[in-house]
């Protein structure tokens, strides 16, 4: 999923940026990065608007999540 839809993400000094990465490069799987920004509003506004998958933790996407403006998918691979 990662490898062939657009990904939003933040730039690669925000620490959770690190941690996704390592969840990635273990699993073999390189990302298709369409966005790198500081900002994680520009990342939520921009998954809502339907331009990319956003990863981000789930806490900062919780009320998001619950209105329905974004949803929750399941990784396809396994987090170590």
């Amino acid at each position: 999923m990662f490898e062939f839809l657009p990904v939003i993400i933040t730039k690669s000094t925000c620490s959770f940026r690190k941690h996704f990465a390592e969840i990635l490069k273990a699993n073999g799987i390189t990302p298709n990065i369409v966005l790198e920004t500081g900002s994680i509003q520009i990342i939520k506004e921009m998954a809502m608007c339907s331009m990319g998958i956003a990863l981000l933790p789930e806490n900062v996407v919780k009320k998001e999540i619950e209105n329905g403006k974004l949803v929750h998918l399941e990784a396809d691979f396994q987090i170590k």
